[in-house]
C-alpha cells in the first residue's frame, strides 16, 4: 500500500498586532489535523526566531525549513515548511517580482521521495503578467529540480480560479479541493479577522476591489491552493482554520482560510 500524506497550506499573516491571540487558534487547529507537511506563507523571519519557529515548537515534532524573501525583505518575511517526515533537501527560488520566493522540500514519504513546493506569489489579484511569469518560472524549476519525483505544489497564489496563472498550474497538476469536492472553495480570503483596532476584511476587500477588476460590492475569492502532480492521488481536501474563536467572533487564525489534503503517493490522477 502506498503511503498517505497529510498536507496543509495557510497564509498566517505577517501583521502581528493580534499574534499572541491568533497563534493559539493556529496551533490548536493544526494540531488537530495530524499533518505531515505544513506550508506557511507570510512568516516572520528574524534570525533564530519568528512565527514559523514558534509554531513548530508549539506543535512539536516538526523540522522547520524557512525561505526568506529575496533582497531587502530577507530579515522580515518569508515562507516556510514544517515537516514531520525526514527531509532530504531544501532548495529555494527567487520568483523575480516583489522579492517573492518559492521553496522545494524533498521528504521521505514511506519508502519513496516526495517534493513539496511552497510559494507566495505576486499581489494584488487581477490580471498581472508578473504573476504569470512567476508561475512559468516555478513550473520550469519544478521540471528541472524535481524531475521524476511526485510533486505537491501549494501556497498563496494571489490568483483566482479563472486566472491565467491558475490555468497554467492546472495544465500539469490537479487542484486537490477541486478533485475532492468537484469545485474550488467559494473563497479563502479575506476572513472577518479584526486586527490592530480595525476590521481586516473590509480594508483588504477595498484594496482588492481597486486592483482586481471588481468594480463594486464586497470582494472575496479563492487565492490558496494545493496542487497534486502526476503520481499523487487526491483522497480528500477541505478548508481549515475557517472558524472564529469561540470566545471572540472577531478573532480568526488569519486573514486567509487554509486547506488540508490527504494524498497518496504513487497513485494516479
Amino acid at each position: 500500500m502506498n503511503p498517505t500524506v497529510r498536507v496543509a497550506t495557510i497564509n498566517i499573516l505577517n501583521d502581528l498586532s493580534r499574534w499572541n491571540e491568533r497563534r493559539s487558534l493556529l496551533a490548536e487547529g493544526l494540531a488537530a489535523l495530524s499533518l505531515d507537511l505544513i506550508a506557511l506563507q507570510e512568516v516572520t523571519t528574524p534570525p533564530g526566531s519568528g512565527t514559523a519557529r514558534w509554531l513548530a515548537d508549539a506543535l512539536g515534532g516538526y523540522e522547520v525549513q524557512i525561505c526568506p524573501k529575496s533582497g531587502r525583505g530577507r530579515g522580515r518575511e518569508g515562507i516556510a515548511v514544517l515537516s514531520r517526515l525526514p527531509v532530504a533537501r531544501h532548495e529555494t527560488l527567487d520568483l523575480g517580482s516583489q522579492r517573492r520566493t518559492a521553496q522545494l522540500v524533498e521528504v521521505r514519504a514511506g519508502e519513496g521521495p516526495l517534493a513539496l513546493v511552497n510559494g507566495h506569489f505576486y499581489w494584488p489579484p487581477g490580471v498581472h503578467g508578473a504573476r504569470v511569469r512567476q508561475v512559468e518560472r516555478l513550473r520550469g524549476w519544478i521540471a528541472t529540480r524535481a524531475a521524476g519525483l511526485p510533486v505537491v505544489a501549494c501556497g498563496d497564489f494571489n490568483a483566482t480560479p479563472g486566472s491565467r496563472a491558475i490555468a497554467m498550474m492546472k495544465e500539469g497538476f490537479a487542484s486537490a479541493h477541486e478533485a475532492a469536492r468537484g469545485r474550488e472553495p467559494s473563497h479563502t480570503c479575506p476572513t472577518p479577522l479584526v486586527t490592530g483596532g480595525r476590521v481586516r476584511g473590509p480594508a483588504t476587500r477595498a484594496m482588492l476591489r481597486l486592483f482586481s477588476n471588481t468594480p463594486g460590492g464586497p470582494w472575496r475569492g479563492t487565492l490558496d491552493y494545493i496542487f497534486a502532480g502526476p503520481g499523487v492521488e487526491v483522497l480528500d481536501c477541505d478548508l481549515i482554520l475557517d472558524r472564529p474563536s469561540p470566545r471572540d467572533p472577531t478573532l480568526y487564525a488569519s486573514d486567509h482560510f487554509g486547506l488540508a489534503a490527504t494524498l497518496r503517493c504513487g497513485g494516479s490522477l
